[in-house]
């Protein structure tokens, strides 16, 4: 168990994040996932509320990955089925509300995770809009990003793929461009600095007080 003192992600993401903030909680995530995946193991329930990041005073930004109460675990295939009804919503994958799923559900996470905080809200509410989505590819996603580069809504269409076939891995996704020029910062891995705007944000939020939680981690 380790003790996060800055809570949850869904604390911090009320308001509109930058690409470059944006970037930094994406690698680090997409970084646990592969390791996970690489082990056979799904998390299935990648949120804000189970994502846990730590600003420094530094402005650098560390992230980790919580709470496995519904990940599952098979062999190291990715093609390895699971079939139990568990995660969030906002958060699940179309193959979600089918008979089985893989560990590909994870990477379309990531994408509902992105979309929340590049616009400040999520992408889909309610399982209609997933199936509607899957058949229609609506909301455009380059309509509802429109104010962010091309590289950006690149790579967020990649996750959120309705095909699990096109949809890019943490592995493929670590590799696109939109991550190679990570913040324009040769800073070390996971501890990329910040924008000062999103370390005051965190010391706003802080400030106002909140109870942040324990939970078993992933360290990226």
């Amino acid at each position: 168990m380790e003790y996060m003192p800055d809570g949850d992600l869904g604390h911090y993401i009320k308001v509109r994040w930058s690409e470059s903030d944006a970037k930094i909680v994406a690698e680090q995530v997409l970084h646990a996932l592969k390791f996970m995946h690489d082990n056979g193991v799904v998390h299935r329930d990648i949120k804000p509320f189970n994502i846990f990041p730590k600003m420094d005073d530094d402005c650098r930004l560390t992230v980790k990955v919580g709470d496995f109460g519904v990940a599952n675990q098979g062999n190291q295939n990715e093609s390895n089925l699971f079939s139990t009804f568990v995660g969030t919503t906002e958060y699940m994958a179309p193959e979600r509300f089918g008979a089985s799923h893989t560990v590909a559900v994870d990477s379309w996470a990531v994408g509902c995770l992105l979309f929340r905080m590049l616009t400040g809200n999520d992408i889909f509410t309610c399982p209609l809009a997933i199936c509607q989505y899957e058949f229609t590819k609506q909301p455009c996603l380059e309509e509802e990003l429109g104010f962010c580069h091309l590289e950006t809504r690149n790579f967020i269409d990649g996750l959120i793929q309705p095909d699990v076939k096109l949809r890019a891995k943490p592995r493929d996704a670590l590799g696109h461009p939109w991550l190679r020029e990570l913040h324009g910062n040769s800073e070390e891995f996971g501890r990329r600095l910040a924008t000062q705007t999103l370390k005051n944000h965190f010391d706003s939020v802080k400030s106002a007080g909140f109870k942040p939680r324990s939970h078993i981690m992933s360290n990226t």
